[in-house]
C-alpha cells in the first residue's frame, strides 16, 4: 500500500489542477472545498499525483496557452515532482 502524499497548493494552483490536471475524484472532490482559507492540503496517492503531473504536461504543451499560464503550470508540476521525491 502506498502511502498518501500531501501537497500544500493555494486555491489558484487546485483552480489550474481542476482545468487542466483532469483529476480524478477523490483528489476533485478536494480541490473543490471551499475552507475559507488561503491554501489547502491536497492528499492523495503517488499513483493519482503521477497521473495528474502527466496531464498537467500534455495541457501545458497546448499551444493556444499564454506563457505566463505555461509558467504558472511548471512552477506547479515543480512542486508536485518536489513532494513526490
Amino acid at each position: 500500500m502506498n502511502k498518501k502524499i500531501k501537497i500544500r497548493l493555494t486555491n489558484h494552483q487546485c483552480d489550474l489542477l481542476l482545468k487542466y490536471g483532469y483529476p480524478f475524484e477523490e483528489m476533485e472532490e478536494q480541490l473543490v472545498v471551499d475552507n475559507g482559507k488561503r491554501d489547502k492540503f491536497i492528499s492523495d496517492d503517488p499513483y493519482w499525483w503521477e497521473q495528474v503531473q502527466g496531464n498537467l504536461s500534455s495541457s501545458a504543451r497546448k499551444k493556444n496557452l499564454s506563457s505566463d499560464l505555461i509558467d504558472e503550470l511548471d512552477e506547479l508540476l515543480t512542486l508536485i515532482d518536489f513532494a513526490m521525491n
